[in-house]
C-alpha cells in the first residue's frame, strides 16, 4: 500500500524550466544497499498553492537504481 505524502509538505518540486528538453535529475542515498520491492511515485500536491490541484511528471522521465555511487551498474 502507498505511503500517503507527509502532512504540511509539497513534495519535490525542481526548478522551473522553459524547455521541456531541460534535463534534470535528483538523487537518493540509501546509505546501504537493500531490497526494494516497489517505488511508488506521486505528483507533488502544493497545500499552500488551494487553487492548484496537484503538478504533473514531466512528458519523459527514467527511473534508475545503483548499488554503485556512480552509477556504473545501473537498472532502469
Amino acid at each position: 500500500m502507498p505511503h500517503p505524502p507527509v502532512a504540511g509538505h509539497n513534495g519535490y518540486h525542481s526548478a522551473w524550466a522553459k524547455s521541456a528538453d531541460t534535463a534534470k535529475w535528483i538523487a537518493v542515498d540509501l546509505g546501504e544497499p537493500r531490497p526494494i520491492e516497489a517505488i511508488v511515485l506521486h505528483p507533488a500536491r502544493p497545500w499552500d498553492w488551494p487553487d492548484t490541484p496537484g503538478f504533473l511528471f514531466p512528458v519523459r522521465y527514467r527511473l534508475e537504481v545503483s548499488d554503485t555511487p556512480d552509477f556504473s551498474k545501473s537498472q532502469a
